[in-house]
């Protein structure tokens, strides 16, 4: 196999490793994009978290809102990648 190549379970190559990479991240920022803008602009006064930005905002902070959008844009990154159907998109309305 060549350096930088995977192969799938059927042998057949994915093609480069960081390609494919770079095209999952371009695919999960924009998925994130598309969730957060819309959110955003239906619910302007209810904060968004996710993976990447619950630390940018301190839990005493956190724990004194009512609500907030729980989101994971692209859970199963590896299902994705093997374009296997089992990925998910979450989001969830948090009441405290």
């Amino acid at each position: 196999m060549e350096e930088g190549k995977e192969k799938n379970k059927t042998g057949k190559g994915w093609g480069s490793f960081d390609v494919k990479m770079a095209s999952l991240n371009a695919a999960e920022k924009e998925a994130h994009r598309i969730i957060h803008d819309g959110l955003a602009k239906l619910y302007p006064d209810i904060p968004i978290i996710t993976e990447k930005t619950k630390n940018d905002v301190p839990y005493a902070t956190r724990k004194e809102w009512r609500y907030m959008w729980c989101v994971s844009a692209l859970d199963g990154v590896n299902e994705f990648v093997k374009r296997n159907g089992e990925f998910t998109v979450n989001v969830g309305l948090v009441e405290s």
